[in-house]
């Protein structure tokens, strides 16, 4: 097991998902910046209208999530 609790395969299986709207390339840097190294990819999305611009962050939890 690694040392956060998860296998190599759970981990290739858990994921979260998080959109981020931001209206300074300098707001998405700070939210990557947060979230460090949970980030597995983040895309930007193409068709950018309107005052706000979207991303799509991959991530995956540092810690095992408690089960309930």
């Amino acid at each position: 097991t690694a040392e956060d609790g998860y296998q190599e395969e759970e981990r290739e299986r858990v994921s979260v998902k998080i959109t981020v709207s931001y209206e300074y390339l300098g707001e998405l840097r700070a939210v990557l910046e947060r979230l460090g190294p949970m980030v597995r990819s983040y895309k930007v999305a193409r068709r950018q209208q309107g005052r706000f611009k979207r991303a799509y962050i991959d991530c995956c939890p540092i810690q095992k999530p408690e089960k309930t």
